[in-house]
């Protein structure tokens, strides 16, 4: 069991003994994890009682590598429950809260009923329904070439599939003596009196019986049921955050000779492609490249890539809570990426209103591209943008405190007129937020108590030192509501382990945005290639050295070693801690170096120009400071004029916040890093220990 919870990457704080009627996700979580995964952890507030009492049923009996979802519709069909039982099949059920005098007549097609106004209409059997649904689920699973390993060359599923009807508010009795039995068979239907003993504590072997025909096959594979899962769940595919994947329609897969996935020959793992060179904060994937049939190149275009949520991440997306929840996660856990996720499914599945706030304006650039065509349900705006668009401008002369705006902006929400107001709230960076700011965000939601509040953040990032908000000051009740995020998904693990040295070892447990552990054992990337340290004569040596390894990149090499593939410009950032009086010329001839190796860059922090930050997504190598790389994240990262920190008095920052200022640094890389300095400081030195001491885990040249 520990092995599950490992490779989940979920961690309990707190909580986890609580009951009561809001059930904590920590509880919620945990019982997911020892028991059966059930999706969401608990269920909806319509949810019928019987529906209620199944769900426990299923979460408590069946396996803990089995899967429930609750209303896993397709086109228009809606089965209470789907459950993905690795070693047995697919099963769907539908519930019907029929009572004896609501049976009128039917067929094993249609049912003829009565409901609560004594109206007459006929419906499709519920056992037909869950039927068509399986078949409905077989056709999507043939129109994605994706997905097409999980056919027999029949077309078939190569497991068996199981349609189930419950008929809650009946007994067996009651069906047999009034004639209704035979339309109601077992094993197909059972009644209300019938659950315990299907969905009992012989629920994980006394499934068996719903699935004929059956036949023996090979254990589903963890990628196996992930493809599932993106069938059930289109919305899972990460990569439709950009535009849907273009999916060649009713395409047979011819395999390829090679043989890359155990049990999927003609399937291989990788990264993504250079053309979805990610510049997010926190994207937390599985990627899958599959090969085009009869492609003739081997290029890149030969590849579909699909990328798909994580269970823990999808909890966190489908949770139906209300009132405040918190979200802690470490750099590349994906925070942003649920928050994305969660914010398409609540505007385009349920269409409510929602605002997205973050601090940085390059991670709102991107959020509005990510959220590109989702529609006009989702706003993104980061804090200032929304301050002015209340009409509340930050003043400058002298410089407003955080606490100041938010005071003022608090002040005009409270007399926001109910059309403005959202269903729900997400934040991201909430490490950097004033805490007067939260309470600006909840006063946003048409119920500020019970409202869909979100909070993202990771305190090892806070860059504007640690901000000390009390959520039971601020009137937010967190206990028992929050998640940990520990499993990295952007970094390879020789980056997480060379940045953990600046990173906190243990949780905090007072209030406040917490910093999550950063264990780099934990990271969900294989090994990739060690970061190098560069040590230059002087600061112009630097660029030059920082211009040399950009030019490598863009051939596809770094340092010594060449690279499967080159990189895009779009793929590498340079960062540096600012650029202050004393180092304007040396950069400016940085980027006359960059321009005489016609490299097309962009100066992303380049104060000259007020909408450079919002060019986050057009091409080119991204020169930025190191306050702006929050959110963002590259290939590869040029590190550059590392030892100037940590500095006494250096931007009046405190050495904490230097401290997470270089830890962001680090971190923003996802392959390649270079740390590039030419003086010695206490933060180089760190890194010089930290590789001594981890057995060639950073190059020094």
């Amino acid at each position: 069991m520990v092995g599950r919870i490992e490779q989940w990457g979920v961690y309990l704080k707190g909580g986890a003994t609580q009951r009561g009627s809001t059930a904590s996700w920590s509880l919620r979580y945990a019982s997911a994890i020892l028991m059966a995964v059930c999706v969401p952890g608990r269920l909806p507030n319509h949810a019928s009682d019987a529906e209620k009492r199944i769900h426990e049923l299923l979460r408590r009996h069946l396996a803990t590598d089995c899967i429930v979802y609750y209303e896993a519709n397709l086109r228009r069909r809606h089965p209470a429950f789907v459950v993905i039982d690795p070693g047995q099949g697919l099963l769907a059920i539908d519930v019907r809260g029929w009572l004896p005098e609501n049976l009128i007549g039917g067929n094993h097609e249609r049912i003829t009923v009565k409901d609560r106004q004594g109206r007459i209409r006929s419906c499709e059997h519920p056992r037909q329904e869950m039927r068509t649904y399986l078949d409905d689920l077989q056709e999507r699973c043939r129109q994605r070439l994706w997905a097409q390993h999980l056919l027999q060359p029949d077309d078939q599923f190569f497991f068996p599939l199981a349609a189930l009807a419950v008929l809650s508010n009946l007994t067996r009795s009651q069906l047999a003596g009034s004639g209704w039995n035979a339309l109601f068979s077992a094993p197909d239907v059972i009644t209300g009196d019938e659950l315990e003993a299907a969905f009992g504590n012989q629920a994980s072997t006394g499934l068996g019986r719903f699935f004929h025909p059956s036949w023996p096959f090979p254990v589903m594979t963890e990628f196996q049921v992930k493809t599932l899962r993106a069938i059930l769940h289109p919305e899972l595919l990460i990569s439709s955050l950009g535009g849907p994947v273009a999916v060649p329609s009713a395409a047979r897969v011819v395999p390829p000779a090679e043989t890359a996935v155990p049990g999927v020959p003609w399937l291989r793992l990788g990264p993504s492609t250079p053309e979805k060179a990610a510049v997010v904060d926190e994207i937390a994937v599985e990627v899958v490249s599959v090969p085009r049939p009869g492609m003739v190149e081997s290029s890149e275009k030969g590849l579909l890539d699909f990328r798909v949520l994580d269970l823990e991440q999808e909890l966190a997306v489908r949770d139906p809570g209300s009132g405040p929840r918190l979200m802690f996660g470490a750099a590349g856990s994906g925070k942003t990426i649920v928050l994305v996720s969660r914010a398409r499914l609540l505007a385009q599945g349920a269409g409510r209103r929602v605002l997205i706030i973050c601090f940085n304006v390059s991670l709102g650039s991107y959020l509005e591209r990510a959220l590109h065509g989702a529609g006009e349900l989702i706003t993104v705006r980061h804090f200032d943008k929304l301050a002015r668009d209340y009409g509340v401008i930050r003043r400058t002369h002298p410089a407003e405190p955080q606490s100041e705006l938010g005071r003022r902006l608090l002040a005009r929400f409270r007399i926001v007129a109910p059309e403005l107001r959202y269903d729900a709230v997400l934040i991201d960076e909430a490490q950097d937020f004033d805490p007067v700011w939260f309470r600006c965000a909840r006063c946003l939601l048409h119920n500020p108590e019970h409202g869909d509040l979100l909070i993202a953040g990771d305190g090892n990032q806070g860059l504007y030192g640690r901000r000390r908000t009390r959520w039971s000051s601020l009137g937010f009740s967190v206990q028992g509501r929050t998640l940990y995020l520990r499993k990295s998904y952007r970094n390879a693990r020789e980056i997480m382990g060379f940045a953990a040295p600046f990173a906190r070892t243990e949780d905090w447990e007072d209030d406040g945005v917490s910093p999550v552990a950063v264990d780099h054992a934990q990271a969900a990337r294989s090994s990739g290639v060690p970061p190098v340290v560069i040590r230059a004569k002087d600061r112009l040596d630097e660029c030059a050295h920082a211009v040399d390894l950009i030019a490598g990149l863009l051939r596809g090499r770094f340092g010594t070693r060449q690279l499967s593939r080159p990189l895009r410009p779009a793929d590498i950032g340079v960062l540096v801690p600012a650029v202050l009086q004393d180092l304007t010329e040396t950069f400016a001839q940085f980027r006359r170096d960059l321009n005489a190796k016609a490299i097309p860059f962009i100066w992303l922090s380049n104060r000259a120009d007020t909408a450079a930050r919002t060019r986050v997504n057009e091409p080119g190598v991204k020169l930025l400071n190191i306050f702006h790389a929050k959110g963002l994240q590259f290939k590869a990262v040029v590190f550059l004029w590392a030892d100037i920190l940590p500095q006494a008095g250096w931007l009046n920052r405190a050495p904490e916040e230097q401290e997470a200022l270089f830890y962001v640094a680090l971190t923003r890389a996802e392959d390649y890093l270079a740390v590039v300095h030419s003086r010695e400081s206490e933060f180089v030195a760190r890194l010089h220990g930290h590789t001594a001491g981890t057995a060639g885990l950073a190059g020094t040249t």
